[in-house]
């Protein structure tokens, strides 16, 4: 998977500077509102906002056509908090993303086409192809394409998970069984705009769906779990008649790659869950998975 690019109109780098000639109420009735906007003939950015930051304290300058650019709203602008979904901006020819006070340009997108889909702008797409969080879904299909309860989505061909595919799961059959999430799959890292999943820290995601013959959690496959019988205890946790199923990293560790294992010893008939990483049953406690010494 590509990066996405970094712009700026000032060489290499995107320039940053205190705005300057502007003034803001707490309420932000003054001075520009955050997000994508022309500013004195320059297309920019003004950000970040979030919980107890009112107004914009920073200036990106974007490298686009200040006579075309605009933002893009979604389906969630003027519905949530600024800071609760993706904002992105777009001239005649580029699109752009902002992500952790950063822009960044989408690769190979259509800006005449370009929307956003999803409330939380997780999700977009141009006429050919969908994006989640500014990457390309791979193998999307922009025609077909249908949002389920988050992070769940299908097309004519594939079903998705945030920015994953299920593998052979079947998207005509595919339901939401217990809505959930995901963590960014994007990481700024030396200037740069990488995968989550090829860092220390790869993208978490969690909810449950299912299919006729396979339960997912994320984008995980249940295998060799009893479809008929299969009961979700919590996030993480999920039995049939004869197992107990936990959804974590290998070690137990809070971070690393997310695994689906069997909880070894553990009773399915007694089992339950006391709390979201563990669990008891007649034999004892559990932990991340595993039993407690």
């Amino acid at each position: 998977m590509r990066e996405m690019r970094r712009f700026s109109g000032f060489g290499t780098s995107i320039a940053v500077a205190l705005l300057s000639g502007c003034s803001f109420s707490s309420d932000g009735s003054q001075g520009p509102r955050p997000g994508f906007q022309v500013v004195d003939g320059s297309a920019v950015y003004l950000g970040p906002v979030g919980p107890g930051v009112a107004a914009p304290t920073i200036t990106r300058y974007v490298d686009a056509d200040s006579s075309t650019f605009r933002s893009v709203n979604g389906p969630g602008e003027g519905k949530a908090p600024f800071y609760e979904h993706l904002e992105y901006g777009k001239d005649s020819e580029k699109v752009f993303i902002a992500f952790s006070a950063f822009v960044y340009q989408l690769e190979s997108c259509d800006a005449a086409t370009f929307t956003v889909i999803s409330a939380d702008g997780k999700y977009a797409k141009d006429k050919d192809r969908v994006f989640y969080c500014g990457l390309p879904l791979k193998g999307s299909d922009a025609k077909s394409f249908r949002l389920l309860d988050p992070p769940y989505a299908v097309d004519a061909k594939q079903a998705y998970a945030g920015n994953r595919v299920l593998l052979n799961a079947n998207p005509k059959a595919l339901e939401v069984v217990k809505p959930g999430g995901t963590s960014p799959p994007l990481t700024p890292e030396s200037g740069r705009l990488v995968p989550s999943d090829s860092t220390a820290a790869p993208t978490q995601m969690w909810g449950w769906a299912r299919d006729g013959q396979y339960y997912y959690n994320g984008s995980l496959r249940i295998d060799g779990a009893e479809y008929g019988a299969f009961k979700i205890l919590n996030t993480l946790y999920g039995k049939d008649s004869s197992s107990v199923f936990y959804v974590g990293s290998e070690g137990g560790s809070v971070t690393g790659e997310t695994i689906v294992r069997r909880v070894d010893g553990a009773d399915a008939m007694s089992f339950q869950v006391t709390g979201p990483n563990s669990g008891e049953d007649i034999h004892g406690q559990y932990e991340r998975g595993r039993r407690k010494r």
